[in-house]
């Protein structure tokens, strides 16, 4: 046994290998088959316990070129780092590219402010390798709110549809409060509103003016307009005016007669006419949808006079 414990300590594994020669042990075994040695011999050499370890990292090395061989026949030379273990990553990027990973990481993500996603649709590898080789190169991993500022900072994200949701939010929370001063029409109004300034500022759109009234004596004078919208473009001053009516189901009934006469004289000024009648049974989210379903009509008509 005390002969055995001797004769391992004469053996070398391949980290001592790597240190002694300063390069992997891939590289070190095929030097000596270029330069003519057999593998016995390279073993003999190298002082390892058998052979079988020489061939062992050649067919390493072999299977490892046919794996990126295949993968550069499929048309997507990134596709070549997915799969890889961490070291053969790190050495087919510089064999590729002749730059470090670190240093192109550090580029990238540091200096270019690229996100952990870009990076992992860049090397076609998941999210947490690409996190776990930051760690390893001692790069400090933003937080969501550095990443998210970056982003927006970038384009990748468009802050007005963040405000946008926030809103809507806003609203939501009011529909769904009960409350006697906050009527059906105002809801409408609210959402409608909601809808097309969301529209203009997600686009960027910024050569239109949106005026949105609510119950305005100031267009017909003896009527009264529920939601008056005028949009203008100021670039070349065209514009496009709507109006829109919210009756309840008996009133409507009502002053049909005196509805219609109003309808009449909007159509006459070239306004655009839209009546909603609220039903007994009508929810928020009735409301809610007839609101989008309005909204999009104007978006679109408005997309005349662009």
């Amino acid at each position: 046994m005390n002969n055995d414990n001797k004769d391992n300590k004469d053996y070398k594994t391949v980290t001592d290998i790597k240190k002694e020669y300063g390069c992997s042990f891939t590289e070190v075994c095929n030097k000596f088959l270029q330069d003519g040695y057999s593998i016995s011999e390279i073993a003999r050499i190298l002082k390892l316990k058998a052979p079988s370890r020489v061939t062992c990292a050649i067919r390493s090395e072999a299977e490892s070129k046919r794996r990126l061989e295949n993968k550069l026949n499929k048309g997507n030379v990134n596709n070549i780092y997915s799969g890889l273990t961490p070291n053969e990553f790190e050495s087919t990027f510089y064999k590729y590219t002749g730059i470090e990973l670190e240093v192109f990481i550090k580029e990238k993500y540091l200096k270019e402010k690229w996100s952990i996603q870009e990076l992992s649709e860049y090397f076609c590898k998941h999210r947490a390798t690409i996190i776990k080789t930051m760690v390893i190169y001692g790069i400090e991993v933003r937080s969501y709110s550095k990443a998210r500022t970056s982003a927006i900072e970038k384009g990748k994200i468009n802050y007005a549809k963040i405000n946008a949701k926030g809103r809507k939010s806003t609203l939501k929370a009011r529909y769904n409060k009960v409350s006697n001063n906050y009527t059906p029409q105002e809801m409408l109004r609210d959402y409608i509103k909601d809808e097309i300034e969301s529209y203009f500022v997600e686009n960027n759109i910024r050569h239109f003016e949106i005026i949105i009234g609510y119950n305005s004596w100031g267009i017909l004078f003896d009527f009264e307009v529920d939601i008056p919208i005028v949009a203008i473009n100021y670039l070349n001053g065209k514009y496009k005016k709507f109006s829109i009516e919210y009756s309840g189901e008996i009133w409507h009934e009502v002053r049909k007669e005196a509805d219609d006469k109003k309808k009449d004289r909007l159509l006459l000024r070239n306004w655009i006419h839209f009546e909603i009648t609220e039903h007994r049974n009508n929810t928020n989210e009735d409301i809610i949808n007839n609101a989008k379903d309005i909204a999009n009509k104007i978006i679109l008509l408005l997309k005349e006079i662009e």
